[in-house]
């Protein structure tokens, strides 16, 4: 369950666990998994981000570049990932 935001904002991101074995194999882990290591073996942790604070929608776009290098806006990612720019040139 990702972590809620504040007063509007939006959630935040869960954590990821995975095992990349030394023949490139990746292994997905749930929470609570336990997995057995080996030499070569890569264990990758993502840890969770904090929800944010206040709608996003809302921002200047400014405001919203600025947070992007820290990943800490939702729309930052969404405008990545759907080509969109969120520059006010």
């Amino acid at each position: 369950m990702p972590p809620a935001g504040l007063a509007g904002g939006s959630p935040g991101a869960t954590g990821h666990n995975t095992v990349e074995r030394a023949d490139g194999a990746v292994e997905e882990l749930s929470g609570v998994d336990q997995v057995e290591m080996r030499a070569g073996d890569v264990f990758v942790v993502e840890t969770p981000g904090g929800g944010g604070y206040g709608p996003p929608d809302g921002r200047e776009a400014a405001d919203a570049t600025e947070s992007v290098p820290t990943g800490t806006n939702p729309r930052a990612h969404t405008a990545a990932s759907t080509q969109e720019d969120i520059h006010d040139d």
